[in-house]
């Protein structure tokens, strides 16, 4: 009997023995997990910061290539020069150029006619001495601008209304003695 005494306690030994090599590999298994957390954590953070700096790259230099074009553009002497500009680049890097892009009118705020032709104006009539009265009832007839009917404008004409704030700071100062 001492013989099946001291097998069971053996066999007691063992089993305790094999829940310990059971728990140690539970462990090692725990540790191994969070070894490779460790380790991926990071690595998908550096990962994660190259993505970015490409994408932030990229992003700033389509940015830098705006504004480059938009100066190219805005250096335009004319609308049409503009234009052709605006729809060059936009053939040639359609996938940096978005739609919408610059918005150039088409020739209604600066017509360069018609200004000359205002310009020309302006220097006939002072060559003729007409009265303020005749240069704006001429201009109104002339181009249809609504601005010489004005009655702040016709005021300031008139001499009833003093002009604005710092135009009669422009004018010349008479030196010498008075008689």
């Amino acid at each position: 009997m001492a013989d099946i005494e001291i097998e069971q306690e053996k066999l007691l030994i063992e089993r305790e023995k094999l829940d310990l090599e059971r728990l140690k590999a539970q462990i090692e298994m725990r540790k191994a997990r969070w070894t490779a957390a460790s380790v991926i954590v990071p690595i998908l953070g550096a990962l994660i910061t190259i993505g970015y700096g490409f994408w932030s790259t990229n992003q700033q230099s389509k940015a830098q290539f705006q504004l480059e074009v938009a100066k190219s553009i805005m250096q335009a002497s004319s609308e049409a020069e503009a234009v052709g500009r605006l729809n060059l680049f936009s053939s040639m890097f359609p996938s940096f150029i978005p739609e919408g892009f610059a918005k150039i009118p088409k020739g209604d705020l600066y017509n360069r006619d018609e200004v000359n032709a205002k310009k020309d104006f302006v220097k006939m009539v002072a060559e003729r001495g007409l009265t303020p009265q005749q240069v704006l009832a001429l201009w109104a007839v002339m181009f249809g601008d609504p601005w010489p009917k004005d009655p702040a404008v016709v005021e300031v004409v008139r001499g009833d209304q003093p002009p604005a704030a710092g135009a009669a700071d422009e004018q010349p100062q008479a030196t010498g003695p008075r008689r």
